[in-house]
């Protein structure tokens, strides 16, 4: 709490230095920015973006402005006009992997997934090891139906990070839309043994037991799922599937 405090007071200070814009000077282009920051963690987009004005007339060919302005964007709920900020900032400092990150969460926000697709892969390209990209890549391949380089994705991840409870869901999710139940099983239950407080692992156990048949594992893994979050989309579907399957063993007797 002090250390916020501290940093809520260095802004305002920054703030009053920083009043007037006839005094800008191009070395306060990155203080401006920084001022922007703040103003945007605390939602006020309209004072980070007319400072983010000021800034981007000291330096207009700083990448960091139009990135943070981007920043500004996505928070206030406008991906369209983020991704062209972001784009801006991929503009002038190409090899900058976040540059490239932003832009394609922007678009996938935006709902225009086959376009954030490039992006991402840019992101991995400049950075393999970036876990973060490559989920996202991977998010938006199963999104679009590209299951297997989806799949190809997740475990790349997988071989860097083995309990990365999002690659093993992601996985499973692959798997389970395969129909290779036992599979989709087995990453199942490590993502839920990684990251046991999340509904989607447990409600996908479900989903996998059920297809393999196994309605008392199912029902756990469903009830583990409820209890976390009783409106989970995946257990909403499970459940119906498990009580269509109960209901038809019983005609059967």
């Amino acid at each position: 709490a002090r250390a916020d405090s501290l940093k809520s007071e260095a802004a305002e200070l920054m703030t009053t230095l920083l009043n007037d814009p006839a005094d800008d000077l191009p070395w306060q282009a990155s203080d401006l920015t920084d001022l922007a920051a703040w103003q945007t963690d605390r939602k006020d987009f309209t004072s980070a973006t007319s400072t983010l004005k000021r800034a981007a007339i000291l330096t207009p060919d700083n990448p960091r402005i139009p990135f943070q302005q981007g920043l500004v964007a996505l928070n206030a709920g406008r991906p369209d006009e983020a991704a062209d900020h972001f784009q801006q900032a991929v503009n002038l400092e190409p090899d900058a992997p976040a540059n490239h990150l932003n832009p394609g969460i922007a678009r996938y926000q935006a709902g225009q997934l086959a376009e954030a697709i490039p992006a991402f892969r840019q992101a991995v390209a400049l950075r393999p090891e970036l876990a973060a990209a490559r989920l996202l890549l991977a998010q938006v391949l199963a999104a679009t139906g590209s299951l297997p380089e989806a799949e190809k994705e997740y475990r790349q991840v997988l071989a860097q990070e083995p309990r990365n409870a999002k690659a093993l869901r992601g996985l499973g999710f692959c798997r389970l839309r395969a129909a290779d139940y036992a599979a989709a099983a087995d990453a199942y239950t490590q993502a839920a043994d990684a990251d046991p407080a999340n509904a989607d692992g447990w409600a996908g156990l479900g989903s996998a037991r059920l297809g393999q048949g196994d309605l008392a594992s199912a029902e756990t893994a469903f009830a583990r799922a409820s209890a976390i979050d009783p409106n989970n989309i995946m257990l909403k579907t499970g459940t119906q599937l498990l009580n269509q399957a109960k209901n038809a063993g019983k005609d059967n007797q």
